[in-house]
Formats: structure tokens, sequence, C-alpha cells
């Protein structure tokens, strides 16, 4: 992970940051982490405003608290 140093060739590694997967909305064609990697939370600009998918389909769509 970029800015992270250290190594992770040995069996474990502890983050210094605080990591997200971001996905995008066009899971297809979408440029998003799994082209890019993993964001450092300082670099997230914005929050979400609903929940666009769960495992519990109820709660598609309601805003995120």
């Amino acid at each position: 992970i970029i800015g992270e140093g250290g190594s992770i060739e040995n069996e474990s590694y502890t983050f210094q940051k605080n990591y997200f997967f971001m996905l995008g909305d066009n899971r297809k064609r979408s440029a998003d982490s799994r082209y890019w990697g993993f964001v450092p939370e300082e670099n997230i600009q914005s929050e979400a405003l609903y929940l666009y998918w769960s495992k519990d389909m109820s709660r598609i769509g309601l805003e995120v608290r």
C-alpha cells in the first residue's frame, strides 16, 4: 500500500492508517479500488448519503447515519 512503507512478504502486517475499499456504481465498468487499490481515510473527501447495497434487503435505499 502506497505510503505505508514496510513489507507484506512476512505473514502479518499492521496497517498504520485506516484504509477503505471504494466500490463504483457500475461494478463491471468502474475504476474503483479493484483498479487503484485501497484509499487512506485522509483522502476521502465526502461521505455516503444512502445505502446502495446490503445483505439485509430492507436496508437498501435508507439514509446512512
